[in-house]
């Protein structure tokens, strides 16, 4: 911005020596003044406005136009930041307000330059236009429908993601393929040793009686009370063996295990100087390791195919609809390469949001862009069909990406209308 000249920087010091002009923006504004004067057929007697310099015009013109800019990036800042504060009911009228304001002083300053503007004639029927056009553009832009979007987080999930969870604890195994994890309980192994053994005696008691029982008739009497140890001992058995099968985990060969988040050593672990595992269980330097009942080993879905769960806010999801298009986000891949259609939008709000999804600050406290009014708003997930990808290109699960939901043109009007109604 130094080497501009549209605003008082040092190129516009340097573009003001070159040309010899030493009050560069008055001089650009004055021959606007004058070029106006002449076409409303109000021209100034003075022989120093007759012929106004065409390059003084064209700087005039360009400078008032980058400043108009300025002012509009900052009242789009000003916006944003009062749609997030107030509410974007109560931030249009106020920034409308505030933009007519600026935008008639800013015509006022260009008038009102140079000797005697403020007894032209010209100057205050101008003064009076301008004023009409500004309030006939608030009420068009306010009116005309334009494009509407809202910007929310996503996470790229796997297609059919399900996770891996432990039933039962154990001591992880090595595994020398990604479709089959071992684990080990020998606590677990005794027990079920143990119970094969009691059945055996058992069953070798009841075997004995029957053969006795013709010299010993009384044995006949325990006869039943063997019969029913031996099938309550035999429906033990069964739960030790479910509980040991469900130690191997299984994965499809269409599927692959994606890790989950990484396990660190909290503080009262490392104050104790104890803990288990870190980083994610099924990583070799774990082996070994004891894995608690209820771990996450991991999600399990499609290689290649991926969705994405979107999570929007309750003040917006009343506008969201089945196959509205969407955008995605991600700096490996050209600006809007990556899209997709909605799929399903959830009926009820999300109960536990994704730890990457709350880590990355989208539900209540984006950083960047927050569409939320407060902070912990509810959100719903909306499934998006992810399209126009490259074949070549498979991205990353558990990704997190902004997304932006392209709604149906609608006027301003209407969206104050509605956020007041909701």
């Amino acid at each position: 911005n130094t080497v501009n000249p549209l605003l008082r920087y040092d190129g516009y010091y340097i573009l003001s020596d070159v040309t010899g002009v030493p009050n560069l923006a008055d001089e650009g504004n004055l021959a606007i003044r004058r070029t106006w004067s002449n076409w409303c057929g109000t021209r100034s007697e003075s022989p120093a406005s007759a012929s106004p310099q065409k390059w003084l015009v064209a700087y005039g013109i360009a400078s008032n136009a980058y400043r108009l800019f300025v002012l509009g990036v900052i009242g789009w800042a000003v916006f944003s930041f009062l749609k997030v504060s107030i509410g974007y009911g109560a931030a249009l009228p106020i920034v409308l307000v505030l933009g007519f304001t600026v935008l008639r002083q800013r015509w006022a300053n260009l008038v009102m330059s140079g000797p005697r503007a403020h007894q032209s004639h010209d100057a205050r029927w101008g003064g009076g236009i301008l004023s009409v056009a500004i309030l006939l553009g608030i009420l068009v832009l306010t009116l005309v429908p334009l494009p509407h979007s809202v910007r929310v987080g996503s996470l790229i999930r796997p297609l059919g993601e399900r996770p891996i969870y432990l039933s039962t604890a154990g001591i992880l195994l090595p595994h020398e393929t990604e479709t089959q994890v071992r684990l080990d309980d020998w606590r677990l192994r005794i027990k079920e040793l143990a119970s094969r053994g009691r059945i055996a005696e058992l069953e070798s008691e009841l075997a004995a009686s029957r053969v006795d029982r013709i010299d010993h008739p009384s044995l006949s009497l325990i006869q039943p009370i063997l019969a029913d140890q031996i099938a309550s001992e035999q429906e033990n058995h069964r739960t030790l063996a479910n509980r040991l099968d469900q130690l191997s985990v299984s994965i499809a060969p269409q599927e692959k295990l994606f890790a989950p988040p990484l396990r660190h050593v909290s503080r009262q672990e490392q104050i104790a100087g104890r803990w288990g595992w870190t980083g994610t269980p099924l990583q070799p330097a774990n082996v070994g390791a004891t894995l608690g009942e209820g771990t996450l080993l991991g999600r399990v879905g499609s290689p290649d195919r991926r969705v994405a769960s979107l999570y929007v806010p309750e003040h917006t999801i009343d506008e969201v609809r089945i196959g509205q298009s969407v955008i995605f986000g991600y700096g490996g891949l050209p600006r809007g390469s990556m899209r997709g259609r909605v799929a399903s939008i959830s009926a009820d709000p999300v109960d536990s949001a994704p730890e990457e999804v709350l880590a990355a600050g989208w539900l209540g406290s984006d950083p960047i862009d927050r569409d939320s009014t407060m902070v912990g708003t509810v959100h719903y997930e909306v499934v998006v069909a992810l399209e126009s990808v490259s074949s070549k290109t498979t991205l990353p699960a558990r990704l997190v990406t902004p997304a932006r939901i392209r709604f149906p043109a609608s006027s301003l009007w209407s969206r104050w209308r509605r956020w007041f109604q909701q």
